[in-house]
C-alpha cells in the first residue's frame, strides 16, 4: 500500500523530515507539494492587517522560489516537478 500526502509549500517546510523518515524506513509515500512560493492561505487576513496595501501584504507572505525536487533529492528520494495538470498522472506512476 502506498500513502499519498498533499501539502502546501510553507507547511511542507515544517514537515520536511518526512522525506528522510520515508527513505530511512522504506515507507512508500508520495508527497505532493502545492508550491505557490508563499503563505497564500493567509493572504486575505494579511491584506486586512496591512490596511489593504497590496504591496505590503505581498511582501509579508511571499518568499523566493524553492526547488522542492532538489530538497527531495538531498534526502535521497526522487523529486518530480509538475507544472501542468496533464503531467500529474504520469508523475504519479
Amino acid at each position: 500500500m502506498q500513502a499519498v500526502c498533499e501539502s502546501v509549500c510553507w507547511r511542507y517546510g515544517d514537515s520536511i523530515i518526512a522525506d528522510h523518515t520515508a527513505r530511512r524506513y522504506n515507507i512508500p509515500v508520495v508527497i505532493i507539494v502545492n508550491n505557490n512560493s508563499g503563505f497564500g492561505q493567509n493572504l486575505t487576513g494579511v491584506h486586512r492587517i496591512a490596511g489593504d496595501r497590496l504591496d505590503r501584504g505581498e511582501a509579508l507572505i511571499r518568499f523566493g522560489p524553492t526547488d522542492f525536487t532538489a530538497v527531495a533529492r538531498s534526502f535521497g528520494v526522487r523529486g518530480i516537478c509538475v507544472e501542468r495538470p496533464g503531467e500529474i498522472a504520469a508523475a504519479l506512476q
